[in-house]
């Protein structure tokens, strides 16, 4: 028995499906691309979070770097 087909699986998961329209081909394609142009913007401003944390960090050890060579 070379095609085995689930007793439980419904018709739409099994039927042919119609290629999208133009119209619902470039909707989708354009909720694709918000969706990563979306995520870009977060991973940027988490970047730069952390960019502005490590220069704190930095200035923080060299004042107290500064501050134990002067006592």
């Amino acid at each position: 028995m070379p095609y085995l087909l689930n007793i439980c699986m419904r018709y739409f998961e099994i039927a042919p499906t119609k290629p999208p329209t133009a119209q619902q081909a470039r909707l989708t394609s354009l909720k694709q691309r918000a969706e990563i142009a979306k995520q870009a913007v977060d991973a940027e401003r988490k970047a730069q979070q952390i960019a502005r944390a490590q220069q704190r960090i930095q200035k923080i050890n060299v004042a107290q770097k500064n501050y134990s060579f002067s006592s």
